[in-house]
């Protein structure tokens, strides 16, 4: 792939944060590396060589707490993490209280510092070829107008949105309507899904299907050729095109339309520890994957390969090398767990994976 130095293939606008964890019986942990931004960019990174991987961009703000054991994991992605000393403010901190039951209850022990549009231009990341926002419809047109000031219609970035959770709501489902066309991936999960479509929580996972079939029926992107891929956790996601991709002739609905599932990868028992940041993970890497083979599908499978790295510990997964230079995370070569689950997919005669090889896997 060719590319110069400097250039940008992805950016987050997710933040970053530390994190405190506090278990039922007064276990805490500390400085655990946090945020959405932080395990975008993992996701980003899992599926980059050491040479692409200086184009992986975080903006990250360093208060005048930040401690420099977070600094040393953060140098070990070898990304192109930027650093902006705020020494005036705390860094951005979070309290986690998770108990047995699976219940995770979190707020911020200092104010936070979102990612706005002109970070992204402070920060010579304008003009990434992807990015990756978490935030709320209205400041997602905001946001997207913004960049939209920036490059040409013809060489625009790829965007990914992820609506925040609190944003949705059904008295925010017009407005949603609305910021789907800024982007080329809308991808919530089914959780945030159902509260947007006043639906109950509870019947979320068993609709999921559905909610992917109604999300089809918008916009999404600026000429309708986006996609809708609706995250599931342990389910897997569900991949949707908008309407006016797979339908040209209003009088032709074409078998494309279908809803494509991908189930999640198999994990060994006692292997899932924290599920946090997992979809943060997966559109981090959809969206570069995205951007590099035009694939969606494809682009999916290793999206959801990376999310199951994430989902091994509390923060980030652990990145170490082999003597050859090989990434492993976790341990583990990031292609060889994508081999298991291209095989896992095959003995489960899974539809998805007949897309994966018409389109070359």
């Amino acid at each position: 792939m060719s590319a110069s130095e400097n250039e940008v293939e992805f950016v987050t606008s997710g933040m970053f944060i530390i994190d405190e964890i506090e278990f039922d019986g007064g276990k805490k942990i500390r400085d655990i590396i946090g945020g959405g931004g932080s395990f975008a960019l993992v996701g980003a990174r899992i599926w980059s060589s050491t040479a692409e991987s200086k184009r992986l961009r975080l903006i990250v703000d360093k208060g005048s707490d930040f401690p420099e054991s977070v600094k040393t994991e953060l140098d070990g992605l070898d990304a192109g993490i930027v650093y902006r000393e705020t020494p005036e403010r705390k860094t951005t901190y979070g309290y986690n209280r998770v108990h047995d039951n699976g219940l995770r209850l979190f707020e911020y022990l200092s104010p936070k510092k979102p990612i706005r549009a002109q970070d992204l231009v402070e920060t010579g990341s304008m003009e990434s070829k992807t990015i990756h926002v978490i935030t709320s419809p209205k400041n997602f047109i905001s946001m997207s107008e913004e960049i939209a000031k920036y490059g040409s219609l013809t060489d625009r970035p790829k965007v990914i949105w992820e609506p925040t959770p609190e944003s949705c709501c059904p008295e925010n489902w017009p407005v949603c309507q609305k910021a789907m066309k800024y982007c080329d991936i809308f991808s919530p999960n089914e959780v945030d899904t159902a509260n947007l479509l006043a639906v109950d929580i509870k019947e979320a996972k068993e609709r999921a299907e559905q909610f992917a079939y109604a999300l089809q029926e918008m916009q999404i992107g600026s000429n309708g050729q986006g996609w809708a891929v609706l995250r599931c956790g342990s389910a897997g996601c569900f991949i949707a095109p908008s309407t006016s991709r797979t339908a040209p002739h209003q009088d032709e609905v074409l078998a494309q339309r279908d809803v494509i599932h991908l189930p999640s990868v198999p994990m060994a028992p006692n292997s899932v520890l924290d599920t946090t940041g997992a979809g943060n993970t997966f559109c981090g890497a959809l969206i570069l994957e995205y951007h590099r083979t035009g694939n969606i599908v494809l682009s999916s499978v290793k999206a959801t390969v990376a999310a199951s790295f994430a989902i091994q510990q509390h923060g980030l997964p652990k990145l170490t090398k082999t003597e050859n230079g090989i990434d492993l995370w976790n341990g583990e070569s990031a292609f060889q767990r994508l081999k298991a689950y291209y095989e896992y997919l095959q003995n489960h005669d899974i539809e998805s994976v007949r897309q994966v090889t018409k389109h070359g896997f």
